[in-house]
């Protein structure tokens, strides 16, 4: 999302809810197991900020958030589309759009 928000019931959300500064993740993708550091904890909006030296790590998150809409767009919204009815399909678009920041 252009807000950086992630659905919590996305796979990297999942993977991370029960998450401590330090633990070392497997994330599972279509893709393969991704390993994933988790680096500091962000609570009610407060965040320090990362270091340069965490680049290469944000740039792979940017590379699974890409993955994940694109799943999304490619994989979950036709899927949906075929046992959703119109009203129930907007919806969707509506929540996706919504977490995005386009709506």
């Amino acid at each position: 999302s252009t807000r950086g928000e992630v659905s919590w019931v996305s796979p990297i959300a999942r993977t991370l809810l029960k998450a401590r500064v330090g633990d070392v993740l497997n994330l599972v993708t279509p893709a393969g197991v991704d390993e994933i550091e988790v680096l500091q904890r962000v609570d009610a909006d407060v965040w320090p900020g990362f270091e340069p030296a965490d680049e290469g790590t944000l740039e792979r998150f940017a590379r699974l958030y890409d993955w994940h809409i694109a799943a999304e767009n490619e994989l979950v919204y036709p899927a949906a589309a075929q046992c959703l009815d119109a009203v129930a399909q907007a919806a969707m678009g509506e929540e996706m759009a919504r977490r995005r920041g386009i709506r």
